[in-house]
């Protein structure tokens, strides 16, 4: 118990890293998902890394 419990909160700590980051150099990708560390946002992160390649989306 005492491993997934610490797995979660590394979990929730990258998660809300990620999330502090892209609010500094990205802020239009925090809101697009429900999830920040969900399979599409973090697919989307890789595709599009930063707001100079995300301009063409409309």
């Amino acid at each position: 118990m005492r491993a997934r419990k610490d797995l979660v909160e590394a979990r929730v700590a990258a998660a809300n890293q990620l999330r502090a980051d892209l609010r500094l150099v990205f802020s239009g990708a925090v809101g697009l998902f429900a999830d920040i560390d969900s399979l599409i946002s973090l697919r989307f992160l890789e595709r599009f890394p930063f707001l100079a390649r995300a301009r063409w989306l409309s």
